[in-house]
């Protein structure tokens, strides 16, 4: 018995010595860091993605990821439905229509995130839906039910080039 606790109790010191000896080198060794090591890097080189667009047919959506999120692209199949009277202001870029929230009438380019932040939307017949929430969008990313009227689905930066669609900027005109 009294061996076994010699044992243990020996077990325990080495244990905390070699604690001890780990904390003295850690603190030892942020004397001889540089400040500069532990700061976040800004990454300032813009992402782009691509998507060829050419031989889409209505209603057809492409999506890719960008920017760690997914954007997809819609050729829209019943542009004539998107309302144009009661158009509240909105922060939009001036390259984008105010009423079609794109730079075509044929194509709505989208982040696949509806208003509950976690699903991904569903379309079928001119109408975006919230997976979670229900919530019901046209083909301009605009609420049609008044539980979301603040929100609208959100649009990356794109432009279009010959048949493809460039994500991740805006074009610089």
């Amino acid at each position: 018995m009294q061996n076994r606790r010699l044992y243990f109790s020996a077990i325990i010191k080495l244990l905390i010595l070699s604690g001890l000896l780990f904390l003295a080198v850690v603190f030892i060794n942020s004397l001889f860091t540089d400040d500069d090591s532990y700061k976040v890097r800004e990454d300032h080189e813009v992402k782009i993605s691509i998507i060829s667009i050419s031989g889409m047919f209505k209603g057809q959506i492409l999506k890719t990821r960008w920017n760690n999120k997914e954007v997809a692209v819609l050729f829209r199949q019943f542009p004539e439905r998107l309302k144009t009277t009661d158009l509240k202001a909105e922060n939009l870029p001036p390259s984008l229509d105010i009423v079609t929230r794109s730079k075509t009438v044929e194509y709505f380019v989208y982040l696949n995130i509806g208003d509950s932040n976690n699903c991904p939307l569903f379309y079928s017949a001119g109408e975006f839906k919230d997976v979670c929430s229900a919530n019901k969008f046209d083909e301009a990313g605009r609420p049609l039910n008044g539980i979301s009227s603040n929100f609208k689905i959100k649009i990356p930066p794109h432009y279009f080039e010959n048949q493809n669609l460039v994500i991740g900027k805006w074009r610089s005109e």
